[in-house]
């Protein structure tokens, strides 16, 4: 007779994916937090990818206002073989609010000053327009425009603003 003992890895798991995410209100309204909170979030114990049993999370509403709703999640990862257990926190925020971006709606200028701001607006630089947001920093917002000729001396120039949530604003 032979006897075979097979040892497990029973170190401590190892959480992946967890990181604080910004969503859309409007795109998770009326879904369940669980729709979206294990997304990309998985645990290992050396190689061996956990089953989702052993992956389990605890959300509480840390902030509540009109522009945002934030959770605080707390996950928590246990080796099966010895009950050994790893955890990770992180914030998801659904953004309530989109951003808000100000400019002249008429403006007139010369047609050097047009050359100009084509310029501007190819190299990212959006002297006309000021853009804010409830949560984004301004240097996490996406800016795009269209420009476009509407006769010989006239022009139409549409700003649309996103935020990390994908939340936008357009003004032409």
């Amino acid at each position: 007779t032979v006897t075979y003992t097979v040892k497990g890895n029973k170190n401590k798991p190892k959480i992946k994916g967890v990181s604080t995410r910004i969503y859309s209100y409007k795109e998770y309204k009326g879904k369940k937090l669980s729709t979206y909170v294990m997304d990309g979030v998985s645990a290992y114990v050396g190689n061996q990818k956990l089953s989702s049993k052993y992956l389990k999370y605890k959300a509480k509403v840390v902030e509540d206002s009109e522009s945002i709703k934030k959770y605080k999640v707390t996950y928590t990862a246990t080796n099966p073989l010895n009950k050994s257990k790893s955890t990770k926190s992180c914030y998801i925020v659904l953004d309530k609010v989109a951003p808000a971006i100000e400019a002249d709606t008429h403006l007139y200028i010369t047609k050097k000053a047009f050359t100009d701001l084509k310029a501007e607006l190819k190299q990212g630089i959006y002297s006309k327009i000021t853009i804010s947001d409830n949560y984004s920093k301004t240097s996490k917002l996406s800016v795009s425009y269209v420009l476009k000729k509407k006769n010989s001396t006239y022009y139409t120039l549409k700003y649309t603003v996103k935020d990390q949530a994908n939340n936008s604003s357009n003004k032409t």
